[in-house]
Formats: structure tokens, sequence, C-alpha cells
């Protein structure tokens, strides 16, 4: 009879030591929870801010050195520029050169803006030269001549949006063309 009754009291004392948790640990431990899920929750919005800002800023950096670098080479490869043909000083500006080919034959290359996108169009057609996503808001060309030589400055205003970050950025280049220097 001894051995039933310390075997019901080892049992009683091992339900009363099972319990569970009160009310206060409960509400602490919910408290923590949401204190933790807050701050992951900033951590992804920011991180998500973060991408986009570098998203739209690569979006410019690439239009930007792109177009830039593709128009000075050929204005600094061209003959000359065809002042007839094009418009300068205006915030949708065109670039006309004349370029001369090695059989001697003259050729044209344009640049201007089509709706927001910077094109090249010479005799085989018409080329975009920027990111669709990256609009280019203005493109002015500005004649350049001394007496010594001939050239132009470009200014282009690039525009990105992205999941609500924008950004508007200014680039300027000048070159000169290679037939126009005086000696």
């Amino acid at each position: 009879m001894m051995f039933i009754r310390n075997k019901k009291r080892a049992l009683a004392e091992w339900q009363s030591s099972r319990r569970g948790f009160s009310l206060v640990e409960t509400i602490i431990y919910l408290v923590l929870l949401m204190m933790l899920l807050v701050a992951i929750i900033n951590f992804l919005l920011f991180m998500s801010k973060s991408w986009a800002s570098i998203r739209v800023d690569k979006g410019i950096a690439y239009t930007a050195s792109t177009a830039l670098e593709r128009m000075t080479r050929e204005i600094k490869d061209a003959d000359r520029v065809d002042t007839s043909r094009s418009i300068f000083n205006d915030t949708h500006g065109k670039l006309t050169l004349d370029v001369y080919t090695t059989g001697g034959a003259t050729t044209s290359l344009a640049f201007f803006l089509n709706g927001t996108t910077l094109v090249m169009q010479n005799a085989s057609g018409t080329t975009p030269l920027a990111l669709s996503t990256t609009p280019i808001q203005n493109l002015t060309f500005e004649h350049i001549v001394t007496p010594q030589s001939e050239g132009v400055e470009i200014a282009i205003q690039l525009e990105s949006d992205y999941m609500g970050r924008s950004r508007t950025e200014f680039f300027y280049a000048t070159a000169i063309v290679r037939n126009s220097y005086q000696n």
C-alpha cells in the first residue's frame, strides 16, 4: 500500500510541476515576438528602398555613359557638322553630322529624341541609344566654332523613377570634330 501511495504522490508532484505558462509570461512572449517582427519588417522595407535607389542610379549612369560616349565618338569621327539640318540650343535638339565613307561618299548621321528615347539615325535606319526605362527629358546641342576648330557641346537631362524613387540628373560632354583642326 505504501508503494501505491508514493506513486500517487509522485504523480501529483509531477502534474503540479507541469502547470504551463502564466498569462503574464504569454503576454511578455507576444510583446517580444511583435518587436522582433517589427524589426524584421523595417529591415526588409529599408532593403527594398535601397534596392530601388540603386536601380534608379544604375539606369541613369548606364544611359548617360552609353549615350554620351557614342555621341562624342561619332562627333570626333565626323568630318563636319551639318548646321542646316541640325537644331541647336533647343531642349529637343537634333545634331546632324556629315561622315565620309572609305569610298569617298558622304553619308549623314543624326542624333535626336524620339519621344523620350535618344536615337541615332544613319543610312541603315534608326537605332535607340538609351534604356527605355530611363527617359531623356532634354537633349541640347550647342555648336562651337573657333578659328582653329569646330565642336559640339552636348547636354542631356535624364529622369528615372522606380518604386517611388525618382531622380533627375544633368550630364554634359564636349567633342571636337576630327577634320576641323587648323594648323
